[in-house]
């Protein structure tokens, strides 16, 4: 059962490391329901909710979120959701793009589906890059099975829309 202390240590430890110091970050642990309830099920051990403007974070964490059954780690779990803060211009990009774009729902939905999966992608490589080089274990089946459908998510840009549809949904389900 993951506890506040560790996911507030965990924060604090690589808040600095990853130049973070000049952001008010929260932790809290949170039951599998609330997930549930805000993400529709998919299924998520950790969350990031972040407002730029005012460099506020609070970051959510699974309550059994260290009992997973790919065996992912708390501390790649908080690491991950941190690294998510430093992708935000990112992601402010992808929402100032698809406002403008909002009629044309094929291309929001291609851009959607290449936003998420780069942004995935990325987040992963950086987080395997911080935790690697502090010889933090890392167990690699699930987060390799997630970049596998990533991958297959980036191939998807035509083809029929059963197709986009799935894809659409798999990602809407991981993340």
């Amino acid at each position: 059962m993951v506890t506040i202390e560790q996911v507030k240590s965990l924060i604090e430890k690589y808040q600095q490391l990853l130049h973070l110091q000049d952001w008010m970050i929260d932790g809290q642990v949170v039951s599998k329901d609330f997930f549930e309830m805000i993400t529709n099920g998919a299924g998520v051990l950790g969350l990031a909710i972040i407002r730029a403007e005012t460099r506020l974070a609070n970051i959510y964490i699974g309550n059994q979120a260290d009992e997973n059954a790919e065996g992912i780690t708390l501390e790649y779990i908080v690491v991950h959701e941190l690294v998510h803060i430093l992708l935000k211009p990112i992601a402010d990009i992808f929402d100032a793009v698809s406002m403008r774009i909002h009629n044309n729902q094929a291309l929001v939905y291609w851009i959607t589906s290449q936003h998420h999966a780069a942004i995935e992608t990325l987040d992963n490589m950086i987080t395997r890059i911080i935790l690697e080089s502090h010889n933090v274990p890392i167990r690699m089946s699930e987060i390799d099975r997630q970049q596998r459908v990533i991958d297959e998510l980036i191939k998807i840009r035509g083809g029929s829309n059963g197709k986009k549809e799935k894809a659409q949904k798999t990602l809407t389900d991981k993340w």
